[in-house]
């Protein structure tokens, strides 16, 4: 259950939405909803937050010259009584004959307009002021002891210039000699004042003070307390009730909840015991404040105490007060996750506040109508109404709202994916608060929630902790503190910390248990998240009695959706308990739960539960039809998520559904020797990964949008998200006609949704494509290969894993064995083979070279054992045919050019599936490239997408262009050189008929010329840190890469290549529209692959210019989808460019899948750090094999690879000519 929003006066901190979910899938469903805290609407206090707001407004108009608007000459005398109309803005001033000595009280009855009085001696001296928290309706109270005879001035101000107009009536009420109590009044009132100034001081008044905001508070508390103190002794019912009044209103800004309810019931003693029914505002105001505060621990005491203020407004045709009460309830309701009903009462508050011309007040209702539509599934129209609302909070420089608007801006940015500028709104909210403890906390949770989105769980543990001393020290805010324990528990699971994450769950049913009314949703998560600790400890049986006792809360609360996650959590169970009749009856009495709720992802679960349950019985052709339909769900579900990072997990999470699927049909396509289930697994093994190349598309969605209206774009995904929460609301308890509303509300957003949907695939034909493409069918497969062609595409499994080999006119499959054997061997192949790369602290020479020595010895045994397990039981299928490889898992990272070709070994003719049927690969085979020349692709569909992309492009009129040994920082020789000389030696980018030019001379490196290196661009900086890379060492020089790039032109056409060297190998060059002229691409310089997040990866070109300066050099995996590079080839050769993140569905994110994006037919990249001197040897080989024998790219390499492998002894070894590949087109 989402947990309620937190809210604060008159706006909304919002809290992220948990991204619970991506943590570890023993999670995914712990909760039927993601915990969700979103922070703090802001209930309008009405009196104290515009009080605060008037009182600083009054200190400055009286420190400094005000023209006086309205010069009244009238003389006030005691016992008559003036009224008057009074504009927005207004001074009306009228002159007091006092004598020494004697004392004067007036009194202003304020009548629709809100008012401060002042009073100046015969020489102009401010000797008195007052400004109660009543707002417009109410008295003013003004007293004094005259120190001299004479005539005295009182000015009564308008407090709002933009207010509407109003009427008052003042009169003096006393007129007589002084006695000592009337000192004290006069005492208690400036204490009062001087309270007021502290309480809301100007930025220099803190300055000259060296105090802190939180700090200039404590002191106006002091300050109330003595005035209270004069009013006690007075016997003063109004004094003590504003007093209690603004007491309370600064501990609850000091975040002290505690004492502020008692200073508020204080308050509220004194009205109803001595009080005056004149002040009958300020009760309303303490009413309404005391409230605000209660929606955090209790809400149905909030809206109690709301409706006692609201029948006080109506009584007394408050429209003010009216407007504040409707907003107050919406957050009272929204706090409880009616947000309709609450957006209803922002919007009944909006045309008062309009009319009224409160403009402060209506900022804080665009926060709030943003917090509702953001809880609504709607971030974008959220960050619409949250940027309005901190933009005009910036301009009116409110210190309170700025950090919450901050926060609010992030929190929406933080759910679309834009993790970087969320991150540092939050950073600068919190160094913004002035003493708001709450608010402070509720930042701190959401940053720590976008390190766990971030891969940090450190980082998050520690925001969360930060949060949880600030909520237990001072906030007091248990349902805050229940979630934020809930949280941490999470993480703990994320860690393998179980024993933390028990006692985190422990803490937070505490906390849970002291709520009211009770948070059942909080505490079923609870519940859940302590089963999940439970079965992760082998205690099942335990874990089992936890869910029912989950199952059981969640029906007394009616949470439908909640309930039947709970039900899958106990076929789950059941499961693991070997009960399989139980746990089909929990999955099946959940379904007809997920259809009703709408809720087609929960309903795939059930399905997948089912036809597990039923594959395990034996029951194929059951556990088929449940598969079929769950995975129906996932492919439609697929295109409605569109956050870039959530579309990839969301993916991720669902291949089990593949799987299962593929599982069902080879066991049935073994059992009834069928053609056709092994089609149909073959299909699904494309379905699950036909999408590797678009999800990577999405990681970059929102530069990705050549051809499309981005309002377009923006209209879709905010649709998604909106469908999405509204059917979240069936989940919970709502009558038929509710039902109807979300229902009909549902179809609408379909009808639109689809409406945009066709808009921008007319717009933009390749974006429909890219983001909706069809996995290839056996036949469309059979017509991508030609007769000297098969694909081998492997599946791996958790229990099974599967092989198919498809030429023109067969398809074969074999099963192999699960996932974990087959990884296990790839992982020690891969580490063997790169053993080179590793670099061991404080070892010798000589241990260095025994270390590598054995890496070989080790590489040959595991070698041979993969190529037995994959490829022997392939046998005579593969032929001396070319090999398009579509590898899974860890095999991504196998160079299967380097395994031992297996030994020849007949596989049944009339058997479509076999057992592990291998033959014995011998320790000194030859390597497979020496038999086939073999593809790397992600996947058949893609291949068959990019064909579609290519079929009608013309090639590029010149050969090739090189970028490469670029300047890495001021230190390079070359910038000295430069400098030097003028630069006359560095030319401009030549012209495409120079036959190899280099852009720059070469140059060796020297002692540096200069202190100091080019800050590196904040992404690289983090991306090399990700890598674990000192951001702040020099990167390393590629000096053969000069010999490369000319080695390159050598080998080309005349008048054919570029060569853009030194200072010219720069992003300006690799962006350049010139590049387009080129068929071949190459980059020889450095590649970033950050595994954690792949967004950041990118190349690293010049980060120096001609002239000496630094400049952004970083060429980022974006801006590489956005290059407009139709080229027939792109090469990578630099460091592990064909790598990424690995991720269930997707295969590996690397820069391989930007360039094939940007238009390139083909890439070659690496898989790990090749030796630079290899590298150059193996391009050189490679070029010569295209240019001069004519050979086409994946023969090329083929070709140069088998020299360096069989001729050349110095690089025999796989480490130095395997890691290259060639992804994409062969033809």
């Amino acid at each position: 259950m989402a947990h309620p929003p937190q809210r604060f006066f008159e706006s909304h901190l919002a809290l992220r939405l948990s991204r619970a979910f991506q943590l570890l899938s023993v999670l995914t469903l712990l909760f039927p909803f993601p915990v969700n805290i979103r922070g703090a609407f802001l209930a309008n206090n009405n009196l104290g937050q515009s009080h605060r707001n008037r009182v600083s407004s009054l200190v400055r108009q009286i420190a400094e010259p005000i023209p006086l608007l309205q010069q009244n000459t009238e003389t006030l005398k005691l016992g008559e009584s003036l009224d008057r109309e009074m504009k927005g803005g207004e001074i009306h001033s009228f002159k007091l004959l006092l004598a020494a000595d004697g004392f004067l009280h007036i009194a202003v009855e304020q009548q629709g307009i809100n008012v401060a009085l002042a009073l100046f001696d015969p020489e102009g001296k401010l000797v008195g002021e007052m400004d109660s928290p009543n707002n417009t309706l109410g008295l003013e109270h003004l007293s004094l002891v005259a120190e001299t005879t004479g005539e005295y001035r009182l000015e009564i101000r308008s407090t709002e210039k933009w207010a509407n107009a109003g009427r008052y009536v003042v009169n003096v009420t006393e007129l007589r000699p002084a006695t000592p109590l009337d000192l004290k009044r006069v005492a208690a009132e400036r204490s009062f004042m001087e309270a007021e100034h502290y309480s809301d001081p100007k930025d220099e008044d803190l300055q000259k003070q060296k105090l802190s905001l939180a700090q200039s508070r404590q002191q106006a508390i002091e300050r109330y307390k003595k005035a209270l103190a004069d009013w006690h002794v007075l016997d003063d019912a109004h004094g003590e009730t504003m007093t209690y009044y603004r007491i309370g209103a600064n501990y609850r800004l000091l975040g002290d909840f505690d004492n502020a309810v008692e200073s508020f019931d204080n308050g509220l003693k004194a009205f109803r015991n001595r009080g005056s029914e004149q002040d009958w505002r300020l009760a309303a105001g303490i009413l309404n404040d005391e409230g605000v505060v209660y929606i955090r621990s209790d809400v149905q005491k909030a809206l109690e105490l709301f409706a006692q203020a609201k029948l006080l407004f109506e009584a007394h045709n408050d429209n003010r007060g009216l407007a504040s009460s409707h907003n107050n309830v919406g957050v009272a309701l929204a706090s409880s996750g009616n947000m309709h009903d609450a957006l209803d009462n922002y919007l009944k508050s909006l045309p008062i506040r309009k009319a009224e011309h409160q403009q402060s007040s209506e900022i804080n209702l665009l926060n709030n109508i943003g917090g509702i539509y953001d809880s609504l599934g709607d971030p974008h129209l959220a960050l619409e109404y949250y940027a309005q609302a901190l933009k005009l909070w910036q301009e009116s420089k409110n210190r309170d709202k700025i950090p919450v608007g901050l926060n609010n801006v992030a929190k929406v940015q933080d759910e679309l994916g834009e993790w970087q500028e969320a991150k540092k709104k939050y950073e600068e909210a919190l160094s913004l608060y002035g003493g708001d403890k709450a608010g402070e906390a509720a930042t701190l949770v959401n940053l720590g929630s976008l390190y766990e989105t971030l891969g940090d769980p450190e980082m998050a543990l520690q925001n969360y902790n930060d949060a949880l001393d600030l909520l237990r020290a001072t906030v007091k805010d248990k349902r805050l503190t229940a979630n934020v324990l809930t949280r941490m528990g999470q993480v703990d699971i994320s860690l393998g910390k179980l024993d933390d994450a028990l006692k985190d769950y422990n803490e937070a049913l505490n906390e849970q248990a002291q709520l009211h009314p009770p948070e059942s949703g909080q505490r079923v998560s609870t519940l859940m998240g302590i089963a999940a600790v439970t079965a992760l400890r082998g205690n099942t049986r335990q874990a089992l009695e936890f869910y029912l006792e989950a199952l059981k809360l969640r029906r007394e609360v009616g949470d439908r959706r909640g309930e039947a996650v709970t039900l899958d959590k106990l076929g789950e169970t059941y499961t693991s308990l070997g009960e399989p009749q139980k746990a089909l009856e929990s999955f099946e009495e959940a379904v007809p739960i997920w259809r009703a709720v709408e809720d087609s992802l929960g309903l795939a679960s059930s399905l997948q539960g089912i036809a597990q349950v039923e594959l395990a019985r034996g029951r194929l052709v059951e556990a088929l039809k449940s598969s079929d339909e769950a995975v129906g769900i996932v492919e439609r579900s697929r295109v409605k998520v569109s956050s870039q990072q959530l579309r990839t997990s969301y993916f991720a999470t669902k291949q089990n559904y593949y799987e299962l699927r593929i599982d069902i049909n080879m066991r049935l396509s073994l059992q009834n020797q069928s053609s056709r289930h092994l089609a149909i697994a073959l299909q699904a093994s494309e379905s699950s990964r036909a999408r590797s190349f678009i999800d990577t598309l999405a990681e970059t969605r929102d530069n990705i949008t050549e051809g499309a209206s981005e309002d377009l774009l923006r209209l879709q995904r905010r649709l998604q998200a909106k469908s999405i929460a509204q059917t979240s609301l069936l989940s919970s308890k709502h009558n038929d006609h509710e039902a109807a509303a979300i229902a009909g509300e549902l179809v609408n957003l379909i009808r639109q949704y689809d409406e945009a949907k066709n808009r921008i695939r007319t717009g933009n034909l390749k974006y429909a494509n890219l983001t909706e493409p069809q996995p290839l069918t056996l036949s469309e497969i059979q017509n991508a290969v030609d007769e000297n062609t098969v694909l081998v595409e492997y599946a791996l499994g958790d229990k099974r894993s599967y092989v198919w080999v498809v030429s023109p006119n067969s398809i074969d499959g074999v099963e192999l064995p699960a996932r974990d054997q087959i990884e296990a061997i790839a992982r020690r192949v891969t580490a063997a083979l790169t053993a080179r790369n590793r670099e061991e602290k404080n070892e010798s020479f000589p241990q260095r070279h025994l270390r590598i020595d054995q890496a070989e010895k080790e590489y040959a045994e595991t070698s041979a054992a993969l190529s037995k397990m994959i490829l022997g039981p392939l046998g005579s299928l593969l032929g001396k045919k070319r090999l398009v490889v579509v590898a899974d898992g860890a095999l991504q990272l196998v160079p299967f050019a380097a395994l031992p070709a297996p030994a020849d070994s007949a596989i049944a003719e009339n058997q479509s599936v076999k057992r592990n049927s291998s033959s014995v690969v011998a320790a000194n085979a030859t390597p497979l490239i020496s038999e086939h020349e073999i593809i790397s692709l992600p996947s058949a569909s893609v291949l068959a997408l990019q064909r579609r992309e290519l079929s009608n492009r013309k090639p590029a009129p010149l050969a090739v262009a090189v970028l490469a040994d670029p300047v890495f920082d001021l230190q390079d020789e070359r910038v000295a050189r430069a400098r030097g000389n003028g630069n006359q030696h560095l030319k401009d980018v030549a012209a495409s008929g120079q036959a190899g030019t280099a852009l720059s001379k070469p140059g060796a490196q020297s002692s540096p010329a200069t202190s100091g290196t080019p800050t590196k661009p904040p992404l690289l900086a983090t991306a090399l840190r990700d890598v674990g890379m000192d951001p702040d060492r020099r990167m390393p020089r590629l000096a053969l890469s000069r010999a490369e790039a000319m080695a390159i032109a050598r080998a080309a056409p005349a008048n054919q290549s570029l060569s853009a060297l030194d200072f010219k190998a720069s992003r300006e060059t690799a962006t350049s529209p010139e590049l387009s002229k080129y068929r071949i691409i190459h980059f020889a310089t450095h590649g970033v692959l950050d595994l954690d997040h792949p967004e950041l990866s990118g190349i690293v070109l010049s980060m120096v210019d001609e002239k000496g300066r630094p400049q952004d050099g970083y060429l980022r995996l974006h801006e590489i989808y956005n290059l407009n590079l139709p080229a027939e080839l792109v090469v990578l050769s630099a460091c592990q460019t064909g790598i990424g993140k690995q991720v269930k569905g997707e295969g590996l994110i690397a820069l391989t899948r930007g360039f094939m994006y940007a238009g390139a037919a083909r890439v070659v990249a690496s898989l790990w750090k090749v030796d630079d001197a290899a590298t150059s040897e193996l391009m050189g080989e490679f070029y010569k094999q295209m240019f001069t024998n004519k050979l086409k790219p994946a023969a090329a390499l083929r070709a140069a690879q088998i020299k360096m492998s069989s001729h050349q002894k110095r690089w025999q070894s796989p480490y130095y000519w395997a890691g290259f590949f060639l992804q994409g087109e062969w033809n």
